[in-house]
């Protein structure tokens, strides 16, 4: 579920794997292990790449409706 909720995220927000492991401060093979379920985030992570894509952690989670946020 997360793997699946981090790309559309990602997708729907315009970034490439490169650009998003660069802006989170993560390789961007571990964001494609992230992507494809081999590899879990550390807590920080996973919150610097929902605050990037403006989303939640529950919604990257599966936890809650998948939502990106708009900016007002």
């Amino acid at each position: 579920m997360l793997g699946e909720n981090l790309k559309s995220a990602r997708e729907q927000c315009g970034f490439t794997q490169e650009k998003l492991a660069e802006t989170v401060n993560v390789n961007r093979v571990n964001l494609a292990c992230f992507e494809n379920g081999t590899k879990v985030p550390s807590l920080a992570v996973i919150t610097r790449i929902a605050d990037t894509l403006n989303c939640s952690i529950d919604g990257l989670l599966g936890r809650e409706k998948f939502i990106i946020r708009k900016e007002d």
